[in-house]
């Protein structure tokens, strides 16, 4: 494990991450300014200096440390944190729809990405600001920055109705966004919230619940007004890091990675159901109808809890499930499916959601994996973000064949291109993309069964 990537990670890899329920702030704001319009063609511009891809499902490139991903209807979107780009993707095909980047939209290390459906909104780490851009076109909407708005180390970032949260991690506040307009509606800060290294927020629509990873601590908010509901601390509740938090309506859910534990609580009164313990290193959950999951990184499993009783199901570990000595690192559910990232590993774990058996492993080079993150599911799609590999790789839901890897780092000024999918009894890879640094370079497309 890697401490440097692995803090970095508790903001984004659950929260965007998540990606299966939010997934992932900084200094005090000015103003809202419309910049002009940068850099949203329907192709990169420096793709066009090349032949056109061809073939079978052959993924667009252009990312760069890709460390965020979240999906909305018919379109996969990437944040680009070391490519201050966004690379957006479709979700039915894998084809590349655009890469958006230009000064101005202001991208300076995005790490957080969410969407209301109608508009893309990225959190900008080492920018202090929040760029707002069309989901139908790539079309800058906006870029917020100033002091007045609170941006400190923005790492976290939600949409609930008409408001937009962004966790200021370094700033110890929340700022909220008029999701219509853009405009400041308040930046809430203060010791009686409890902020304190604020990583992690989700909201249900009624309510904002933030998990305060070095104040030991959840902070609810009021989504309507912003208004202090509570800060639920204390021994009894078992917080001890808190690094990732999902709602399924009625409770909340807390993974404490230092504390080995994960609380429940009840999302309508804050009381506490239940501290399960006996974790290791818990660091990312998701909700699947009646079941928890629960990323166990230190103790190379996964656990699946009932949501109902808060009851062991059963933990599932072993050389098979591809966690030994490696980190489930993200995870997400699909239907009857439970997807699991594992970091060191370089694979992907498929689960029944409704058993907790083995479905496969997926792993090896035609896969792309290059210490896989994060995770978010798309209908009938899974799509992984490879945080060394420069790449995301697109999985098939229902079964888990290799389409189009296309890899920089055998980079020439030919290329290759062919059609042959090939399958493998351990899972079906639909593509992977991957993309030089800065979205620059030629590439080569090469396929099983193509010449070299």
């Amino acid at each position: 494990m890697r401490a440097s990537f692995r803090l970095f990670s508790r903001a984004v890899g659950v929260g965007v991450l998540s990606l299966s329920c939010l997934a992932l702030v900084k200094l005090v704001p000015t103003s809202t300014f419309d910049a002009p319009l940068g850099h949203a063609s329907r192709v990169s511009p420096w793709a066009k200096r090349v032949r056109p891809l061809s073939g079978v499902k052959v993924l667009g490139w252009g990312f760069d440390r890709p460390q965020a991903i979240t999906s909305r209807g018919t379109r996969v979107w990437v944040a680009n944190f070391d490519g201050n780009s966004v690379t957006e993707l479709s979700a039915s095909t894998g084809a590349l729809v655009r890469v958006i980047s230009g000064s101005s939209y202001g991208f300076e290390s995005p790490a957080a990405i969410t969407s209301n459906g109608d508009d893309l909104w990225v959190a900008n780490a080492d920018g202090n600001s929040v760029t707002e851009f069309s989901a139908s076109t790539g079309a800058l909407v906006r870029v917020i920055s100033g002091p007045k708005y609170g941006f400190n180390q923005p790492l976290g970032i939600t949409v609930g109705g008409n408001h937009v949260w962004v966790v200021n991690e370094f700033g110890n506040s929340v700022t909220e966004l008029s999701a219509s307009t853009g405009a400041l509606v308040r930046v809430i800060r203060g010791s009686r919230y409890g902020f304190k290294y604020p990583s992690q927020i989700a909201t249900n629509g009624n309510h904002v619940w933030v998990a305060n990873f070095d104040g030991n601590s959840v902070t609810e908010l009021s989504a309507s007004t912003g208004a202090l509901v509570r800060v639920i601390s204390g021994s009894r509740y078992g917080f001890e890091s808190p690094a990732a938090i999902t709602s399924n309506g009625d409770d909340l859910w807390v993974a404490n990675e230092a504390g080995n534990s994960v609380t429940e609580l009840s999302a309508l009164t804050g009381a506490l159901v239940r501290v399960i313990s006996g974790f290791n290193g818990p660091g990312a959950i998701s909700l699947g109808g009646s079941h928890v999951w629960v990323a166990n990184s230190g103790g190379f499993s996964v656990i699946e809890l009932s949501a109902s009783t808060g009851a062991l199901v059963r933990v599932i570990t072993g050389s098979s499930y591809g966690f030994y000595e490696s980190e489930p690192f993200g995870i997400t559910s699909a239907g009857t499916h439970i997807w699991v990232t594992d970091g060191d590993g370089n694979s992907v774990t498929e689960l029944s959601a409704s058993t907790g058996a083995l479905v496969r492993v997926i792993s090896g080079s035609s896969y792309g994996f290059k210490y896989p993150t994060a995770i978010s599911s798309a209908g009938t799609h899974i799509w992984v973000t490879d945080g060394d590999g420069n790449s995301v790789t697109e999985l098939s839901a229902s079964t888990g064949a290799l389409a189009a890897p296309v890899n920089p780092n055998e980079a020439d000024s030919s290329r290759v291109h062919c059609g042959v999918a090939t399958t493998s009894s351990s899972g079906s890879l639909i593509q992977t993309a991957w993309g030089g640094a800065g979205g620059v370079g030629t590439l080569r497309t090469k396929r099983s069964g193509c010449a070299a």
